[in-house]
């Protein structure tokens, strides 16, 4: 059976007391809302654990026999593929792909020494094997408008403003929503 939810709509509030009241109705909902939340998630964390432990068998079976799978088309590559990068099967394919190219650091070179040997390298060369990397720093303009060191004309010049909101927040007493 559906629950019925009451929504109060256009309620004003006129007093410090109507606003501790909806502060009070707020803590009780969300506490509400935490409570189900909780209950919800640990059943299903319970189903879950339950489900992972009914499928490890067969997870497993599958890691083993991909395992197998590859070992067996490395073992046999040149009598199974020879020249051709896949093999149809009945039930799938059985494929040898070459993945994309990337550039890893060799053991015992730091970023640093790399970009040091490229910088021996002829300058178009260097150029193009490295990149500098430009951006705004933001927290020295902010902390420059607030030393009054740059003013509202220039940050203007150089198409960029400060500016700060305010938002309204409000806090539930921890003491009541603990209970």
């Amino acid at each position: 059976m559906a629950r019925r939810t009451r929504v109060v709509a256009n309620l004003e509030l006129h007093s410090l007391a109507d606003c501790d009241g909806a502060l009070k109705t707020i803590a009780d909902n969300k506490n509400t809302i935490e409570s189900e939340k909780a209950k919800y998630n640990k059943q299903e964390h319970a189903r879950r654990e339950k489900l992972d432990q009914e499928l490890a068998p067969k997870k497993n079976e599958v890691a083993h026999l991909e395992k197998q799978l590859e070992m067996y088309a490395e073992k046999h590559r040149e009598e199974v593929f020879g020249k051709k990068k896949s093999v149809k099967l009945t039930h799938g394919t059985l494929s040898w792909r070459l993945g994309t190219k990337k550039v890893l650091q060799r053991k015992r070179f730091t970023t640093a020494k790399t970009l040091e040997l490229i910088g021996q390298l002829p300058k178009k060369l260097a150029e193009r094997y490295t990149k500098v990397a430009m951006s705004v720093k933001k927290a020295a303009i902010i902390e420059d408008y607030n030393n009054d060191q740059i003013d509202d004309e220039t940050l203007q010049k150089i198409g960029v403003e400060v500016v700060q909101e305010e938002t309204f927040g409000y806090d539930i007493d921890e003491a009541y929503t603990s209970s």
